[in-house]
């Protein structure tokens, strides 16, 4: 009985004829509802399949998606390619999608950044955040430094690893974690303890706001978009108070409405960088 060869046309269906492969429908064109694989760095789901629409979503690099095929085809930035559909509102560019799963990948991916602060003005013991993830094929990275200026210990940095998955409009993260707290009282208070690390582990789940064009949880953002003594920075990255300047996630700057004995809170969001 004559057999196939084994070499074969890739990305694409064939019919086996004596001599080789007759290829008779390209991937792009079809793969109704299949798993496909994301090979941009970053892919936007749109909220219509026009890149005019808003942006509802990001996905990282290598992360498996279900779609179904719903345009004809089209050049964009230099790719062809058909929309798909992966909800009822949620569209992405095909031309971005493979049906084989990429190499897994060091520095194509979804990079975060997420700030967070507590200021007392007039004082040494403000505390600052910054949290970086790098997103890529269902994997997660993270490191985070802490300053926590006059206090012991005064400086702490974080590492992990983790997991995220997709859905129409966000990120759910779980990430496991290695905290450790280190260095000397920047008081010079005795007593300063010896560094210790602490295992933590911890579950995120990220909504896209395109207002502030960052992931964000859902509760935060309800609250404090509708706060009126809070403002959004994208300078900062976060929810900032009017009491401090945008410039809060670099350095303590307090305004002149500021109560040097009020604790006032940076409430970070996760920006693409």
């Amino acid at each position: 009985m004559w057999r196939a060869p084994a070499r074969c046309c890739v990305f694409a269906f064939v019919l086996a004829m004596p001599g080789g492969c007759v290829v008779i429908q390209e991937w792009n064109r079809s793969l109704f509802g299949d798993t496909l694989y994301v090979t941009a760095a970053v892919l936007h789901i749109r909220a219509a399949p026009s890149t005019a629409a808003p942006i509802i979503n990001a996905l990282p690099y290598g992360t498996p998606l279900r779609a179904a095929s719903v345009t004809g085809e089209e050049l964009i930035s230099g790719r062809r390619g058909q929309w798909y559909s992966i909800s009822a509102n949620a569209f992405v560019f095909g031309g971005y999608l493979s049906p084989v799963e990429p190499p897994h990948s060091d520095r194509l991916g979804l990079r975060l950044l997420a700030r967070h602060a507590n200021v007392i003005c007039d004082s040494d013991i403000s505390s600052f955040y910054e949290t970086k993830y790098f997103l890529s094929s269902g994997e997660l990275r993270l490191s985070a430094s802490a300053d926590h200026g006059c206090t012991s210990p005064h400086s702490e940095s974080i590492a992990g690893r983790g997991s995220y998955r997709a859905f129409e409009n966000g990120l759910e993260i779980l990430i496991h974690s290695k905290r450790t707290q280190f260095g000397e009282n920047e008081c010079g208070d005795p007593g300063t303890p010896p560094p210790r690390d602490e295992i933590v582990d911890r579950k995120l789940r990220l909504h896209w706001h395109s207002s502030i064009s960052a992931f964000i949880e859902e509760d935060i953002f309800a609250e404090f978009s509708a706060r009126s003594d809070y403002r959004y920075s994208k300078i900062a990255c976060a929810f900032v108070p009017l009491a401090l300047s945008e410039q809060i996630a670099v350095q303590s700057i307090c305004t002149a409405e500021a109560d040097s004995t009020t604790s006032y809170e940076v409430i970070g969001a996760y920006c693409p960088q």
